[in-house]
């Protein structure tokens, strides 16, 4: 009986012993697995943070090849609405150069085609669109090689017109804003010529 006991008690402890064992086993399994969880998650963000950056990279170089073949095209219609106007095709000069205007983005090539298309209504003897082109290159690109000399054209052709306090206010816009303007000279000139005008009308009243 006692022997038969003891052989119980020894198997019980036995198989506890074996279950601690097998128990720091599964504890050692799941650290390990842990461990291998927190590295794959560890390559997945370093992987993503590539992918991430690789897009960007990806977008960026896409959105500066889009952004050279936008200004190239832009390029390519100023020069040949250009070209038309120094053939004097002044018609079909407007038809391109107006595409160009229409985007009307912040950009030189806009504020020259402003020019020229003013210019064309100009020769086509449209005069008052030819002033409407000149205001807006005037208002919307001041700091514009143009603006000085749209101020200037504009003035001219009031004064074409003995339109003379509409010239006088678009010459005295020229000197005051744009001081060092190579068009000063002619501005001051054009007022002197208004001024003696308006005596000889006042003297004749």
């Amino acid at each position: 009986m006692i022997r038969k006991l003891f052989f119980i008690i020894f198997a019980l402890l036995l198989i506890i012993a074996c279950k601690s064992v097998e128990s720091d086993r599964i504890k050692k399994d799941i650290v390990g697995i842990n461990e291998q969880l927190y590295e794959l998650e560890k390559n997945q963000i370093t992987s993503d943070e590539f992918l991430k950056r690789l897009s960007k990279k990806v977008a960026d170089n896409a959105g500066i090849k889009s952004k050279k073949k936008h200004n190239n095209n832009l390029q390519e219609l100023y020069s040949s609405g250009y070209k038309l106007f120094l053939e004097e095709k002044y018609d079909k000069a407007l038809d391109i150069l107006k595409k160009i205007v229409s985007r009307f983005e912040k950009d030189n090539i806009v504020d020259n085609s402003l020019f020229w298309i003013a210019e064309s209504y100009l020769k086509l003897k449209d005069l008052k669109s030819a002033i409407g082109y000149y205001q807006i290159l005037y208002r919307y690109f001041p700091f514009s090689d143009k603006a000085d000399y749209s101020l200037f054209k504009i003035g001219y052709i009031y004064y074409q017109q003995k339109k003379y306090s509409k010239a006088k206010l678009a010459f005295m816009k020229l000197l005051n804003e744009y001081p060092d303007s190579d068009f000063r000279r002619s501005a001051l000139s054009y007022n002197k010529k208004i001024k003696k005008m308006r005596r000889k009308r006042w003297k004749k009243q």
